[in-house]
């Protein structure tokens, strides 16, 4: 698998960044035009044809407090709430774009439970042309025809349904659909369990994904949308605190993301867990000070298997165009006044759209507090690190300290920023270039750094070539 990165330009579409943004999701069709769709609290609903354009045009339907938003090629629907008497929170159905404006119609049959409302994670999603699927509070419910009247919904394994389901996922393969879901936890800040059902008959049962060893569970995730072998997520609650973890097997072993750690952290910048921090109580719009953990967002790209991005709650955004083997910060928490490059903190959802014809991929992200961007990048090579051969010193014995060089080479077509060199041999002590770090490395460049080795008994020197090829 080649090794690619991204070469990115941000902008910001016409929302007001004042706007608390609860869903932003964006679904349909891509036939020369972009439907996007956002749901904010208090300030209601909002759609548009043309979310790729420099300039966007939003249509809104219904204030208030909006949550879930789908749509597919002949309709939008959204959740909103809080009306009285009645259902608190409803489910509405307009044509894409929320383009006939005024209050449109509620669904004309709704599955058992309440709707779910004041939570980050999905409730909401399509499968197929005309199928949803949606977790209300006491189940997972799915129709093979929305526009049905009336709509039929079958439960999907009530025999032994997760407790209050959030975080609806699903990927189909051969089309067959197999839905992921989430019990507790639902903002994604707090850990919960992860449940799996195949197929669309309401007779089979959830099989719990099992955790990595040890206590902790589930955080954000994300299921490869065509394929539900490959699972990327948030783990919480371990000894050694938050992590990064993927799956190519449903859940059957994890591997852990440490360079994707790394990122979450911005190098040490930030707590991955701090104490303190504000965050929003599952169910409302009250805020606690209880603390946090970094990650808020994991997406897979559902047209190139090899992208997906990540966000982290004051670390930014990050992106993956391998498969998730290495990473690349897109955005600039540190100094973004300076550099020209957007801080997007709290990112929530992503859309994910190509254009064949500039070969250019447009990801679409809604935030909590920070209105919704537009991220434009194409597949270039990604930044790869190298150390040709080991670093050269003169034979030294026991309490001598001998100077080296190792040489760092970027290897690859793009451009990097090397910001750190640590050695886990605590004989060897790395010395910053002489401009310092970070330092810019620029492709198929060679950057030498001095090392010192500290002996503990006699060595003799490596051979070792300046060559970066």
């Amino acid at each position: 698998m080649s090794h690619t990165g991204v070469d990115p330009a941000h902008g910001h579409p016409a929302l007001a960044t004042e706007l608390r943004l609860w869903r932003r999701a964006s679904d349909g069709r891509h036939t020369g035009q972009e439907d996007l769709y956002l749901a904010n609290q208090d300030d209601g609903t909002f759609g548009t044809l043309n979310g790729g354009a420099t300039s966007v045009s939003w249509n809104t339907e219904n204030c208030c407090d909006g949550f879930a938003a789908k749509g597919d090629s002949t309709r939008a629907l959204t959740t909103v709430c809080c009306f009285s008497p009645g259902r608190a929170t409803r489910l509405f159905v307009s044509a894409p774009g929320l383009t006939v404006g005024g209050s449109p119609p509620q669904i004309n049959t709704y599955p058992a439970g309440n709707v779910r409302s004041f939570e980050q994670l999905e409730s909401l999603l399509t499968y197929s042309a005309n199928a949803y699927a949606m977790s209300t509070t006491v189940g997972v419910f799915v129709t093979s025809n929305i526009g049905a009247s009336p709509v039929v919904w079958t439960q999907l394994g009530a025999a032994n349904s997760p407790a209050s389901p959030c975080g609806l996922q699903v990927a189909t393969t051969a089309g067959t659909p197999t839905f992921y879901v989430k019990s507790g936890g639902c903002n994604g800040e707090l850990q919960g369990t992860l449940w799996r059902y195949q197929g669309t008959s309401g007779g089979s049962t959830w099989q719990q994904i099992p955790a990595p060893t040890g206590p902790g569970g589930f955080g954000v995730y994300a299921v490869d949308p065509n394929d539900p072998q490959r699972l990327i997520a948030s783990h919480l609650g371990a000894p050694t605190g938050p992590e990064m973890i993927f799956s190519r097997n449903a859940g059957t072993t994890w591997n852990t993301l440490s360079a994707l750690d790394t990122l979450m952290t911005g190098a040490g910048t930030f707590k991955y867990l701090n104490q303190s921090g504000p965050n929003v109580n599952v169910g409302s719009a009250s805020i606690r000070l209880n603390g946090y953990p970094q990650p808020t967002l994991v997406a897979f790209d559902p047209s190139d298997p090899d992208i997906l991005v990540s966000g982290g709650t004051d670390s930014g955004v990050f992106i993956s165009t391998n498969g998730g083997t290495r990473w690349q910060l897109v955005t600039d928490p540190i100094s973004p006044g300076t550099s020209g490059t957007p801080h997007i903190p709290r990112p929530y959802y992503a859309h994910f759209d190509h254009d064949p014809p500039s070969g250019n991929i447009n990801l679409f992200l809604g935030t909590r507090g920070r209105g919704a961007w537009r991220l434009t990048f194409k597949k270039v090579p990604m930044p790869e690190i190298q150390v040709p051969t080991p670093p050269s010193f003169k034979p030294s014995c026991v309490g001598d300290k001998r100077p080296g060089t190792l040489n760092v080479c970027n290897t690859s077509a793009g451009d990097l920023v090397i910001t750190s060199i640590t050695s886990s041999n605590p004989e060897f002590t790395i010395v910053s270039p002489s401009g310092g770090l970070p330092s810019d490395c620029e492709s198929r460049l060679l950057l030498p750094v001095h090392c010192d080795l500290h002996t503990d008994g006699c060595r003799h020197p490596y051979n070792y070539t300046d060559d970066c090829e």
